[in-house]
């Protein structure tokens, strides 16, 4: 946007209910286009932000209720609601399950440029050590009310810092330090019901990594 924000009198916004949030609404708030036009067929978002769609696009302009177009420009359609009786031991399956896949995680990286490029190619809240800290609060506390699924720092979350809703730990270009490696397994141990933790190190192949990867595993709590 810093080379295409004023390049453009006119933008579209395809899937604009993306677009209410601190990240993605930059690519609103840093275009200078004095035309803009928003397309979406859901509109109502679960956090409540659609009220930002005024300020990002403008006003509403046209508005059509699917049952509107039921039979017309769209096929007629029924819905039928199936019901599903589970046994107890089922019931708890599933508890467990949907608990693990409500797990939020954390992404560990080496430097701020790997913080950086990760945040803004998978649109993540990033924590950087020079993040004021009601911005990092804002990230933290969204991130255990389940509003952010994911955020992702380099040293910064190591110690002092609580992430207590996160059982899933990524580690990205990790150096080779045992207590790092230790800290930051130690981010995701906080006991939370019987949800279980996994940390997850992603290293490359036939590169340095290898190396600091085996470094960081001499630690007995790398011996599972």
């Amino acid at each position: 946007m810093e080379h295409l924000g004023d390049y453009f009198k006119f933008v579209i916004f395809d899937e604009c209910h993306h677009l209410p949030g601190d990240l993605r609404g930059d690519a609103a708030r840093f275009c200078a286009a004095p035309y803009r036009l928003g397309l979406t067929a859901a509109p109502r978002r679960s956090d409540g932000r659609e009220d930002e769609y005024e300020d990002l696009i403008g006003p509403i302009c046209h508005q059509t209720d699917i049952g509107d177009l039921r039979g017309t420009v769209l096929a007629p359609y029924k819905i039928q609601r199936i019901p599903v009786y589970l046994t107890d031991a089922e019931q708890a399956h599933y508890e467990d399950l949907f608990r693990l896949h409500m797990q939020q995680i954390v992404v560990f990286t080496a430097t701020n440029r790997m913080v950086r490029t990760i945040a803004l190619r998978f649109l993540i809240p990033c924590i950087l050590s020079h993040t004021k800290k009601k911005e990092r609060k804002v990230i933290l506390d969204g991130l255990e009310s389940g509003a952010f699924r994911a955020v992702i720092a380099n040293r910064v979350l190591n110690e002092g810092i609580d992430v207590r809703p996160a059982k899933i730990g990524i580690v990205i270009g990790g150096t080779g330090s045992e207590r790092e490696s230790v800290q930051r397994l130690g981010r995701i141990l906080r006991k939370k019901g019987v949800q279980k933790a996994t940390l997850y190190e992603v290293v490359c192949a036939g590169t340095g990594e290898e190396e600091r990867s085996r470094k960081r595993r001499r630690n007995d709590a790398y011996q599972c």
